[in-house]
């Protein structure tokens, strides 16, 4: 019992550490051998295709790229929308926290303190305000490149750094919604956290770097 009192003081920082131990591995790879990771090859792979689209300049290759640029703006779409329904969410429960109070008083879901309940609702609030932060910055970068690349004078350049933020953005979006799940999971307890942290970095880790190892192979 007196264990379960300190799961929040043990399971919490750990499972934030691995979040944050995962990523630093994941930015020290992309900087350093970008080729292992998925993010690395389709950030190479992305550079060639904006070069091809920018020097072939004809009606096909257009509209492809146009439709390309469509389905990634209605991807940024989704996920900013998702990330409201789950701010919306997470406001009703915040309104009713008061009677969950009493459901989750077992030492089982942790600490229910006026601070610990706080720092919870704080962070899942705060990750979820930057994942639709940036993926309504990704659909307005793919809505003015859609802009650009139909006038005949557009800066190669400057598209080249359009699709880069946009696709930067769609991505910072998604991962930091991704992160939200284990917090998420925080207010039924520390434990849930804990295995949940556990699935995703397992998850993002066969993403990142599963996709790279079985093509290779």
């Amino acid at each position: 019992m007196a264990l379960l009192l300190h799961l929040d003081r043990i399971l919490v920082p750990l499972s934030m550490v691995l979040s944050i131990g995962y990523h630093v591995y994941l930015a020290y790879c992309f900087k350093n051998k970008p080729h292992v990771t998925t993010l690395g090859v389709n950030t190479i792979r992305r550079r060639n295709w904006a070069q091809t689209i920018i020097e072939d300049q004809n009606e096909k290759t257009g509209n492809l790229v146009i439709q390309s640029l469509r389905n990634s703006q209605m991807g940024s779409i989704l996920g900013a929308s998702v990330t409201i329904l789950m701010i919306l969410a997470l406001s009703a429960i915040t309104n009713n926290a008061y009677n969950a109070s009493d459901l989750l008083s077992n030492s089982y879901f942790g600490s229910q303190s006026i601070r610990t309940v706080l720092l919870k609702y704080c962070f899942e609030y705060s990750f979820l305000v930057f994942s639709f932060f940036c993926s309504s910055m990704a659909v307005i970068c793919f809505v003015q490149l859609n802009f650009l690349l139909s006038v005949a004078d557009f800066s190669p350049g400057y598209v080249q750094d359009m699709i880069e933020r946009g696709c930067w953005f769609a991505f910072l979006g998604n991962r930091s919604f991704y992160v939200t799940v284990p917090l998420l999971l925080w207010i039924l307890g520390p434990v849930p956290m804990m295995l949940s942290t556990l699935a995703l970095v397992w998850v993002l880790n066969q993403l990142d770097f599963g996709m790279v190892r079985c093509s290779n192979n």
